[in-house]
């Protein structure tokens, strides 16, 4: 491999990838991590097996990794990407901080919520000492995500408004991040039977999802919707959740690439008809 010249190398690298992102687009994950894990090998190959360019990758699989719910996977590359960025960088680098980012999403997905929140900690702490003031925002939502998975609600609070406050300042009252923290909150409201709380927080992301702004992608719209149904679901507000779910498959039957979630949310249509005992629209 290496005999063919490095910038041969670089391109087949480049190639795999791009064919990589290509399937990821399209939704076949399975395809698009083997094309990575290819790139990831020829890499290695042209630049070492501890290059901070190899660490970058690493993470970029990882985080494939993640989304096709091969955690283990994930949380092996990412380490990998850690160990390799620790030996290479500063204690408080960006590339580190982002690896702990991940690391720190990986945990709370496997129920490890205190490993969870030292990485994630720490990545907020990188991310401050570089002048990242709205990634830190979004780095405390997920530290409010894993307060709240450990119950300590109030601190969770204390974190969602934070990150609310950055986002509002630099993205703007009406944008979708806004949004997924009134989202956020709602659920934490349900969660202490604050029904009242939670309804208007619900009432304030829909505000924004229901007049999205210009340039948002279609999706994060019809994610909204779902996220802030299960809300009222979860309120026995069924009729209220599918007015939402029909909303969102409006948007994905638009996209290429969507079967999955499509079918997620036709059965989280089902299951609600068939509780109404609208039995016939459930099948």
């Amino acid at each position: 491999m290496v005999e063919e010249g490095q910038q041969h190398a670089i391109a087949k690298f480049a190639s795999h990838m791009q064919l990589g992102d290509t399937y990821a687009m399209l939704g076949q994950l399975e395809n698009s991590i083997m094309c990575y894990n290819k790139g990831l090998e020829v890499q290695k190959l042209v630049l070492g097996a501890t290059d901070p360019s190899v660490g970058e990758t690493c993470r970029y699989v990882a985080e494939a990794n993640f989304q096709a719910l091969q955690f283990d996977e994930a949380e092996r590359l990412c380490q990998v990407a850690l160990d390799i960025h620790r030996e290479n960088g500063s204690p408080s680098s960006l590339e580190e901080a982002a690896d702990r980012r991940l690391m720190g999403l990986i945990c709370e997905t496997n129920g490890n919520h205190e490993a969870a929140l030292e990485h994630l900690v720490l990545a907020s702490m990188a991310m401050v000492s570089n002048g990242q003031e709205v990634e830190v925002a979004s780095v405390d939502c997920s530290i409010g995500d894993t307060f709240l998975s450990l119950a300590r609600y109030d601190e969770a609070i204390l974190a969602y408004k934070k990150a609310l406050a950055v986002f509002k300042t630099h993205k703007g009252e009406n944008h979708p991040a806004v949004g997924s923290v009134y989202v956020r909150l709602a659920e934490l409201y349900t969660r202490t039977w604050k029904i009242k709380e939670s309804k208007s927080y619900c009432e304030n992301a829909l505000k924004i999802y229901e007049n999205p702004m210009s340039g948002v992608p279609s999706d994060e719209i019809a994610s909204g919707f779902v996220n802030v149904a299960a809300i009222y679901e979860s309120m026995n507000e069924l009729e209220q959740a599918l007015k939402l779910l029909h909303k969102a498959l409006e948007i994905h039957n638009d996209a290429p690439g969507q079967q999955n979630t499509i079918a997620g949310i036709e059965a989280q249509m089902g299951v609600i008809y068939y509780v109404l005992g609208n039995q016939t629209e459930s099948y």
